[in-house]
This record gives structure tokens, sequence and C-alpha cells, in this order.
């Protein structure tokens, strides 16, 4: 439901507007692009904040100014033209801090209309976020009652600064996973509330850390190569080993022998048998179990299945009916486990296939979607006419200047390097 009008917002309830817009911020859905600090598009609204002096020379109107400046980022025709909806495309401390410089410019100039008008079209283009990802929208009792709460173990991304950084001494029991060691930082702020962040990026995380987390995150870190490249690499080949197609063909090539530990037996012992019996069962089943997985992740990556049904009641029935031995995974479980881990998986093999062929074709394309935004891609393709998909950027006005292309091409080139081949093709 739209936010109504900033004209039919009594002053005095305006302050829930922002109060509800940053909860919205805070729960955006997980298959929003989560962006660092280095490369939001809300760059210029990162402490500390300046209004533009080139501009706010001209107008003397801090409004105006920073009106100008959240254009430059929505588009300048946004919201006269089309469906008027602004669009937001990413989730993270950029996000955040446009929202502490518009409750800032409130609190300065509460009765402001015009700044009023750019709060409630933000608010509502965060909400249609949740509408394009097919994601309930927290309703504004539940946004109120949830600000009320600190889940320390939420998934909700730290969106401010610490007001005091403090590592974690290592609590007793269970050793650390040294993986994991190596890509996060454990911290305690002064409240005695935990979070932990990215070595190579300002990517920071409410809860405790688990490695499954850490690696979602490292796979698409986009800082984490030139940090530690050895790290990054170790961080796919875990992925791709931990991916469901992999543990498939672990599976199915395991085969129970003839033997128990390692001796042939002569005689008949049944309770060994019956052992044996409930050790292949349960492979058995874990075989299963995993591709069912596996045809789930398809369902999602290849048709469209929006994630959030999975945690239905309605398809945990599903399950029941069909074998009630069956757990449903958790969507959270594919989002941030199986789906990373299967996509380096396949990358994997793509790039172990790649190199082995000769005569590849490298193309770059790309085209505008939608005003101000632009696609592009850069695909490898066979001799047998297969191609596959190398990189994409997503570019907005502001970020890369006004032709991104020439940058994105490099990089294309840098991750195709080690390939062999007969042509590049570039279309501009």
């Amino acid at each position: 439901m739209p936010f109504p009008p900033q004209e039919k917002v009594p002053d005095q309830d305006f302050s829930r507007v922002l109060d509800t817009l940053a909860s919205l911020i805070s729960q955006l859905p997980s298959e929003v692009p989560l962006t660092s600090e280095a490369d939001t598009c809300f760059k210029e609204f990162l402490p500390p904040f300046r209004l533009d002096p080139d501009y706010f020379a001209k107008t003397e109107d801090e409004i105006a100014t920073l009106g100008e400046q959240l254009e430059r980022v929505f588009g300048f025709n946004t919201r006269s033209s089309g469906d008027g909806v602004l669009t937001i495309e990413e989730r993270g401390p950029g996000l955040s801090a446009m929202h502490d410089v518009l409750v800032e410019y409130y609190h300065k100039y509460p009765s402001n209309m015009v700044h009023k008008k750019w709060i409630i079209d933000i608010a509502n283009a965060v909400e249609q976020v949740y509408v394009h990802n097919n994601v309930p929208v927290p309703t504004r009792q539940m946004v109120e009652k949830r600000k009320e709460l600190d889940d320390v173990d939420s998934e909700v991304e730290i969106l401010a600064p610490a007001t005091k950084k403090v590592k974690q001494p290592h609590p007793g029991g269970a050793p650390e996973n040294p993986l994991l060691a190596r890509l996060i930082t454990k911290h305690v702020r002064e409240q005695g509330k935990r979070y932990f962040s990215c070595v190579a990026c300002s990517m920071q995380r409410k809860g405790n850390a688990s490695l499954d987390r850490a690696v979602k995150h490292a796979l698409k870190c986009k800082k984490l190569e030139k940090y530690d490249k050895q790290l990054l690499l170790d961080v796919k080949a875990y992925a791709g080993e931990s991916s469901l197609g992999a543990q498939l063909e672990d599976l199915e090539e395991t085969e129970f022998g003839e033997t128990i530990n390692g001796r042939k037996k002569t005689g008949l012992d049944v309770a060994q048998l019956r052992a044996v019996g409930k050790q292949k069962e349960k492979k058995n089943w874990e075989i299963f179990q995993s591709r069912v997985d596996h045809a789930i992740m398809r369902l999602i990556c290849v048709r469209g299945l929006v994630p959030n049904v999975i945690d239905s009641p309605e398809w945990k029935d599903l399950f029941a009916l069909l074998n009630n031995n069956i757990r449903p995974t958790s969507s959270s479980t594919f989002a941030d486990k199986i789906i990373p881990q299967e996509a380096a998986f396949v990358r994997e093999r793509m790039v172990k296939l790649l190199r082995d062929s000769n005569n590849l074709t490298l193309s770059f394309d790309g085209s505008s979607t939608r005003h101000p935004e632009s696609f592009y891609t850069t695909h490898i393709t066979t001799p047998e006419r297969v191609a596959y998909f190398l990189d994409g950027l997503e570019w907005r006005r502001g970020i890369f200047g006004f032709s991104p292309t020439p940058s994105c091409f490099v990089a294309g080139l840098r991750r195709a390097i080690t390939f062999s081949f007969a042509r590049v093709q570039y279309d501009q």
C-alpha cells in the first residue's frame, strides 16, 4: 500500500514515516544486491555528507541542492516520466546513509513540502522493491513493533558504524573453521552485541558468523581478490566442493562393497548385516534428499520459483503428501548456501571447459533497459556456437561516468585472459 501524499500526513506523524522507511530498508529482501560503500550509487551521501557547493552557490537553498543530488542518483526525469516511481536496486550502507541525510534535513526543515515529497517517493520506491521480488511488504504495525526489538541474530546488515569496535575473544568449545577465520573479523559493541565484518571490504552483519554466510558474501565481494587472491581461490574451491552438484557426483560414485571393516566375511553375521543395511539406507536417503534440493534449486534459478514459497505451509503440506520422510529445506539455506555454492561449482566447470577449448569468441554487448539504467554483458562463444556468460554490469549514471563500456570490457578481458581466443567482438 503506497504511502499517502506528503500533504495528507500530519506534521506530528511524519517522523513515523522516516522510522518506517528505516525499518523497510533494514529488512530489504536478500534477493536485492548488497553493495559496499565503495560500490554504492549513493556514495555521495556517505558520511561526512556535504551539499554540492557549486549548486548551492547558484540556488542558496539547501533543500534544492539536496534535491539536485538525489536526482543525480535516481535520474532527472524519473519522477515525471513513466510510472513516476523511483528505482532502488541495492541495499547496504549507501542506502542507509541517504536515509540519515533525509532525517537530518527533515529535522532542519520540518515543514518543507519538497523535502517531504522526496521522503514519500523514496519510501514508496523501497516498498516497490518488496513487490518486485514477490516478498510481502511488512505492515506498518509490524515495522513499528520491529523497531522496538533488537534481534542480535538477525540477518539484517548493520547500516550504521559501530560506536566501538572490539575484537571478540574466542570462546571455549569447538575450534573455529580456519577458512571462516580468514574471511571475517569478529566484533562486539559496548552493549555486548555481536557482529562481524569482511576482512576485505566494509560489509558488516549482525549476529554470530557462520561459514555459509561468510562464503556467500566472499563469492561476490569485489575487493577480496585484490586483498588476497589465494583466499578467493580457496573460497571458490570450498564452495564448488560443497555444492549439491559435486555432492551428488560423490554420493553416486560411492558404493558399499561386500566387505565389512575391510575384511571379507565367510560367515553370516546378522547384526552387522543389519548395521550395513541401515548405513546403506541412510546413504540412499542422503542421495535422495540432495537430488530433491538440487531440483528445487534449479526451479528457483532456472524457472523463477520464488524462494519464499519454500517456507510456506502449503509447500510443507505438499512434501508431507509426497514423502513424509523428507524435511523441506528452508529458503535461507538455499539463499545462503546451496545457490552460491552451486554457482561456484558451475562456474568452475565452465572455466575448465573453456580452457580446454580453442578458437573462442569473446563478445561484449549492452543496451539501455530503463532510463537511466543500462545492462552490459560479456560472453564467450565456442566454435559449436554455445555461449557462456562471463560477466555482467549494471550501470547507473554517476557511477562510471557517461560511458561505462570501456571499463567493463577491460574487466571482461582480464577475466578471460587465460582462454584461447580467435575473435573479439565489441558492439556499442
